[in-house]
């Protein structure tokens, strides 16, 4: 390859049963679909280059995948501003009979600005428990929402309580 760009896509079926409340037992290729756009270099065998793609383990190999050659002028002019987002949705009940839905979103400009914002709001998070004197191996559940906002507890209550 000389060139690719990869996007994840949802699958809106399986959106629309969670949403529904439904919660389908789901295998990993139930949640998603996986799009390559590639630039093949000179010489590639387009059928070896989708093949290694479509097998890669861990990453592509559970997931329905669909893989399209284009030339580098139409992969920079029609794939170069691409927004990334995602959406994370749980449901379940409160109590028996009453339905609850949580729903996260996130959409992004740039990939890169987005991910190197969550690196530091994590690194942030680190300072403020290492602070406390809290070490360890930490999960994204395992830290207060307060601790990765660069506002301080005051500003955080007196903005969104």
């Amino acid at each position: 390859m000389a060139d690719a760009r990869q996007y994840t896509h949802a699958k809106p079926e399986t959106m629309s049963k969670v949403r529904a409340g439904q919660n389908p037992e789901l295998q990993p290729g139930d949640l998603h679909w996986r799009e390559c756009v590639v630039v093949l270099a000179n010489g590639a065998n387009p059928t070896e280059v989708e093949r290694q793609i479509k097998e890669m383990p861990n990453y592509f190999a559970p997931y329905e995948t669909q893989v399209r050659f284009v030339t580098q002028e139409e992969l920079d002019r029609d794939y170069s501003s691409m927004p990334h987002d995602g959406v994370v949705i749980a449901a379940g009940e409160t109590s028996p009979g009453n339905k609850a839905l949580i729903e996260y979103r996130v959409r992004w400009d740039s990939n890169p600005d987005g991910t190197a914002g969550i690196m530091v709001a994590s690194a942030r998070a680190a300072y403020r428990l290492n602070r406390k004197r809290e070490t360890g191996a930490f999960t994204i559940l395992d830290i207060p929402p307060a601790y990765l906002s660069p506002r301080s507890r005051e500003e955080l209550l007196a903005k969104f309580m």
